[in-house]
């Protein structure tokens, strides 16, 4: 064999024993409104799931309030929060985590975590001893929190004392942002199973970076596009600096070894208003262990909406929050932002 033939030869071979993405379809297997819920509340970091249903918070001006949602739509309220800098109080609460039967909200502004039990019973706060710049996004251990910022902080790990075991900055560190400087945190998400720390980018290329427990990289990982995207940056227009653009990975959950993302998505400004931009209605499934990506999942009878976003899963669901006002009139909903129970293609899988 010549060495030209062996060479396309053995790229044959080992395209064909490349992993291959599958194309899947999931069905809503119910639809259940959602009230007293804001979708400028950083939805994808507010929301988590239970064995009954979903809590998650409404933040207002002079308190935040914690709801629970039961999957047959019945809300009852868990907690009034006030704000301000006491004990149990908040000012900017920004992402909200289970651990066992309570809850941690963290104020971003504070930086300090504050928890409660399900009952609504006020437990203790943590205070952050450090600088883990504007978390934007956090997540949970057995005993750590996980953070990543909007403009300093890639990755931090906080021990239970609120000590900083680990920090990551990113390679241009922003104090305050300029318009139309890149937007460069996401998200991040822990996996019991797998021990991986997965952080996401909301800006493209699409990427995803995997830590060990202790923050020690594993391997970074970027996929490709099949189409054009526009860049995540900063905006001042509305006096307050706030993302615009597409957003890469702005959020997802874990089942088992797997991390499955939320759909691209995001939006413009224009004469003032926020406009959706067009993006097909998917989402993506990677193993944490190898960070293939194993599955592109695409919801049965729904081609778009102006934002979702995945904050969950059991072998039964995936749980997507949608907000859209045509949802709303599709389904006769009595709210435009909606949870739907996705049947989960993973089910079953072991491999």
């Amino acid at each position: 064999m010549n060495k030209m033939l062996f060479v396309i030869v053995a790229g044959a071979l080992l395209f064909s024993c490349a992993p291959k993405t599958e194309m899947v379809t999931v069905k809503p297997e119910k639809i259940v409104a959602l009230e007293n819920i804001n979708p400028a509340d950083n939805i994808g970091e507010m929301c988590r799931v239970t064995e009954e249903g979903i809590i998650h918070y409404h933040n207002k001006a002079e308190k935040v309030t914690v709801y629970k949602t039961g999957f047959d739509g019945n809300q009852s309220e868990i907690v009034q929060i006030a704000k301000g800098k006491g004990p149990g109080e908040v000012n900017y609460p920004m992402a909200m985590r289970l651990r066992g039967d309570r809850f941690l909200i963290y104020d971003m502004m504070m930086r300090k975590s504050v928890e409660y039990r399900m009952d609504g019973s006020y437990i203790d706060e943590q205070l952050v001893q450090g600088d883990v710049g504007f978390a934007h996004s956090f997540d949970v251990t057995g005993d750590k929190l996980l953070f990543n910022g909007s403009l300093q902080t890639e990755l931090a790990i906080v021990d239970d004392q609120g000590r900083i075991e680990k920090l990551i900055k990113y390679k241009n560190v922003q104090m305050m942002p300029d318009d139309g400087t890149p937007f460069p945190g996401g998200c991040v998400r822990y996996n019991a199973q797998t021990n991986r720390i997965v952080v996401g980018y909301y800006n493209a290329p699409y990427r995803l970076t995997f830590f060990d427990e202790k923050g020690e990289q594993i391997m970074a990982k970027e996929y490709k596009m099949d189409r054009k995207v526009q860049p995540c940056v900063w905006t001042l227009e509305f006096g307050m600096p706030f993302p615009k653009g597409d957003i890469m990975v702005g959020g997802g959950a874990m089942y088992k070894k797997w991390f499955i993302s939320s759909p691209v998505g995001g939006y413009d400004i224009k004469d003032g208003e926020f406009v959706t931009n067009e993006h097909p209605l998917e989402f993506y499934i990677f193993d944490t262990l190898t960070g293939e990506k194993i599955q592109v999942v695409k919801i049965e009878g729904l081609d778009s909406l102006d934002s979702g976003v995945v904050i969950g899963a059991t072998d039964d669901y995936i749980f997507f929050i949608a907000t859209d006002e045509a949802l709303k009139e599709k389904y006769r909903l009595s709210s435009d932002t909606a949870l739907l129970l996705l049947s989960n293609p993973l089910k079953g899988r072991e491999d």
